[in-house]
């Protein structure tokens, strides 16, 4: 991905975070998994990235990744019949910690 792309995903990234956040925390058990949960879509969002081909509605994209990598999860979670475990969901080898109160944009 180039410089441009890159930048242009930071970009999205922080116009977004709030609301993929929200979208974590509403199916998560604790703020643990929140932040789990938003490493992963921030990974199916950088993997998926090149190929939007509709700019205009990125932020539609944006929050149908969220909601389906959820939704996945909980799939997952009840499949494996797991109270509160993660066991069998792919989820990145190094997480970096997102934080739990997401910034908000002024404007």
């Amino acid at each position: 991905m180039s410089k441009t792309s890159s930048d242009q995903f930071e970009q999205l990234v922080m116009q977004c975070k709030s609301s993929v956040y929200s979208v974590c925390y509403m199916f998560a058990d604790s703020l643990d998994m929140a932040d789990d949960l938003f490493q992963v879509v921030l990974i199916n969002l950088w993997n998926g990235f090149g190929q939007v081909k509709d700019k205009n509605s990125i932020k539609s994209w944006v929050y149908r990744v969220s909601l389906n990598t959820c939704i996945s999860y909980k799939r997952k979670k009840r499949a494996d019949g797991a109270s509160r475990s993660s066991a069998g969901f792919l989820w990145p080898q190094k997480s970096i910690r997102a934080a739990r109160r997401p910034c908000s944009t002024n404007g």
